[in-house]
């Protein structure tokens, strides 16, 4: 497909932007003049938040490896809390246990621990799928260890996941 104007912004054929996911160099100095990631990340969020959109719904979740996730809360201390807030009691995360998120335009926003260094990802759950090789998502194991009289379980789950389409995520990184 074809495409007017500089992509996510313009307009185009469907085929383009069906293929295209979002990615965004956050240490481009197009965002705030300077090339870091604490001066860029609220402007940087928002437009992937804006330019996710597009495809008429918004994402469900923004993750942040832990660099990136505590220099967002750092530069939010020192900026108006007008427009960054504790995500709310009816948020999907708070509601699944998760209290350490925030919502930036309606978007939960929060860390996760394994992440590639200074990496971020931006998901939309009802475009992914989640195939189980097992009979069950997760099996559970249990065990008695005697000589130290402790229970011992395990965990396992095997499968793949599927997104309809690269459109549907996207990604912050430092390029």
């Amino acid at each position: 497909g074809t495409w007017t104007g500089t992509w996510p912004a313009g307009y185009g054929d469907s085929e383009y932007d069906y293929w295209s996911p979002l990615i965004l160099d956050y240490n481009d100095t197009v965002w705030t003049g300077t090339a870091t990631w604490a001066s860029a990340c609220v402007n940087v969020l928002r437009f992937m938040i804006t330019h996710s959109a597009r495809n008429k719904a918004m994402l469900d979740l923004i993750l942040l490896e832990r660099t990136l996730w505590n220099d967002l809360l750092n530069t939010i201390d020192a900026n108006e809390r007008i427009n960054v807030v504790r995500a709310p009691a009816d948020s999907a995360m708070v509601k699944l246990g998760f209290k350490d998120t925030i919502n930036l335009d309606g978007c939960d926003i929060t860390s996760a621990y394994g992440l590639t260094s200074n990496v971020g990802y931006g998901l939309r759950f009802d475009k992914i799928q989640l195939h189980s090789w097992q009979d069950k998502l997760v099996n559970v194991d249990f065990d008695k260890d005697l000589p130290s009289f402790s229970d011992r379980f395990a965990l396992d789950a095997y499968g793949t996941q599927n997104v309809e389409s690269p459109k549907f995520l996207a990604k912050l990184l430092s390029i």
